[in-house]
């Protein structure tokens, strides 16, 4: 009889490779494996290995694979799969092979996440918020970022473009929340996302009044003695009265000019200290002396304008040699700027306009000593300061960045720099409806009641800034355009806009002459 010779053979199958987008959708297919079997039984499909996260999924009877983990597919973090397969028969035999999956890479937009920040109130325009945080699952990828909403777009605080730092823009009061902003980040493919980022000003908690010690405003006008809060008198050797950034202050000659404090147990600031001040120096190049206190030979604690290098700094004597922290920026000629300084017993800290700019660590107390404090000069060197000082304070504690912080923002009708400021703050609160609205909580109504308050200082700090005789030809035009701007204003615009052009070239050109202060006048007598 006939006998059937055939011998059962195994499926055949042989490595394959399919390609992939990442971030494909659940069920997207990837492929068919490809095999057969020499009898034609139907075959049975798995994957045995190589499935990490369960990122794909076969069907048992086609051997279609799709993609099952959409999140497992990315290209930055596993660009390729290697998937062993295997084919079995109705009868138990089976053969295996290597798929490979290709994860292909896609263009993917950013991740931008909503944030919520809190700065310090007073904080100075510049003061940094934080960063915008984003990133881009591309490597190499360039992000861009934009404000489409918010305060930004008039005023309050800006984002860079290029690194998404944020920094303040103009002066907001304490306990101000300003309105949420929108921030979108793209990269350079143009896909984007977008997030709200929300700021507010902490209320002013400033505790630095428990630990003043000193505090000459330099407000006298007149006379050879100048008082601090606590009615502690100091001699005037030669400086002069000056408008200061606040008020009244002094100008030193770069010669033999200084003020003397007498000693007192008060100012041997053993248990911490802050020394802080307000100058705008005429020359530099040398040492300038701005405070020192101090002892036979030498100092105990000094804030110094400029050293042989032209740069501020902070010295402070622990029983040896000097200690210092010294910039490595200038203070700018002709312009206040604030100056302070912070020691805690381990930290020396330099603040130039409320930002940290040098640091040293240092251990121990301060030396005492009997010899007097002085601004603006020293018996010991000389190195007389030239320019003028103002606001001069010693605290007997390391006081906080933002107390800093607060100090460098407190000049706010001043200067004329810092009164533009302000003037243009509330004129933005009384003419903008969306400032003055509820989305700007109580700001519109503070800034409307700090005009009605604060209207008579500015009018005196701006004749102070405007009174003067010798102007130059630049200067009286300045002037002209200053009254000329204010006496044809007609329209909301047009009285902002002169308030912004005039004052900022009022600040920037000294201009001098009366006649501003009765447009000046005038002109909130019109529009308040």
């Amino acid at each position: 009889r006939d006998v059937d010779e055939r011998v059962n053979l195994p499926p055949v199958v042989a490595p394959q490779s399919f390609v992939v987008d990442e971030n494909s959708g659940k069920g997207r297919l990837v492929g068919t494996v490809q095999a057969s079997d020499p009898e034609a039984t139907p075959l049975t499909y798995s994957i045995l290995s190589g499935n990490s996260n369960n990122a794909f999924t076969i069907d048992r009877s086609s051997g279609v694979i799709r993609v099952q983990n959409t999140a497992a597919l990315d290209h930055e973090a596993r660009s390729l799969y290697q998937l062993t397969v295997q084919v079995a028969d109705s009868s138990g035999l089976s053969s295996r092979a290597t798929m490979t999956v290709h994860v292909d890479d896609v263009n993917e937009a950013p991740v931008v996440a909503n944030q919520t920040f809190s700065m310090p109130a007073g904080v100075p325009v510049g003061y940094v918020v934080g960063s915008v945080a984003a990133s881009d699952p591309d490597q190499g990828d360039v992000l861009t970022y934009t404000v489409t909403g918010g305060s930004v777009l008039g005023n309050g605080v800006v984002v860079n473009s290029r690194t998404g730092v944020i920094t303040v823009s103009a002066p907001w009061p304490a306990g101000s929340v300003l309105p949420v902003i929108t921030v979108r980040v793209s990269d350079q493919a143009g896909l984007s996302s977008s997030a709200w980022l929300t700021i507010s000003v902490d209320a002013a908690s400033d505790n630095s009044s428990e630990t003043l010690v000193s505090h000459f405003a330099f407000d006298e006008g007149r006379g050879r003695s100048t008082y601090d809060q606590n009615n502690r008198r100091a001699q005037l050797d030669r400086p002069r009265w000056t408008t200061g950034v606040e008020g009244r202050g002094l100008r030193f000659d770069g010669r033999n000019d200084w003020v003397t404090v007498p000693d007192d147990d008060s100012l041997d600031l053993t248990r911490g200290m802050t020394m802080s001040m307000w100058v705008n120096p005429a020359k530099l190049g040398d040492w300038r002396t701005g405070i020192l206190k101090e002892r036979p030979g030498g100092l105990a604690y000094a804030l110094y304008v400029s050293d042989d290098k032209s740069l501020p700094g902070v010295y402070i004597n622990l029983g040896g040699w000097d200690l210092n922290a010294t910039a490595n920026q200038s203070l700018p000629l002709d312009t206040w700027s604030h100056l302070a300084a912070t020691y805690d017993g381990s930290q020396l800290k330099l603040f130039v306009n409320g930002k940290q700019v040098a640091q040293l660590a240092a251990r121990g107390s301060l030396v005492t000593s009997n010899s007097p404090l002085r601004f603006g000069g020293n018996s010991v060197w000389g190195e007389y300061f030239q320019g003028e000082m103002d606001e001069v304070r010693l605290y007997n504690s390391a006081l906080s960045a933002a107390d800093i912080a607060r100090l460098a923002g407190s000049a706010s009708s001043g200067s004329a720099t810092a009164m533009r400021q302000q003037v243009q703050a509330v004129s933005a609160a009384v003419y903008s409806p969306q400032l003055s609205s509820t989305s700007a909580g109580s700001w519109g109504a503070a800034a409307t009641s700090s005009l009605a308050s604060n209207r008579g200082e500015l009018l005196t700090t701006l004749a102070d800034e405007l009174r003067g005789s010798g102007a130059t030809e630049t200067q009286s035009a300045v002037r002209d355009r200053l009254v000329e701007n204010w006496a044809t204003a007609t329209t909301r615009t047009e009285a902002l806009a002169a308030v912004d052009a005039v004052l900022a070239d009022a600040s920037e050109d000294g201009a001098r002459g009366r006649g501003g202060l009765e447009s000046l006048d005038a002109f909130w007598e019109r529009w308040r």
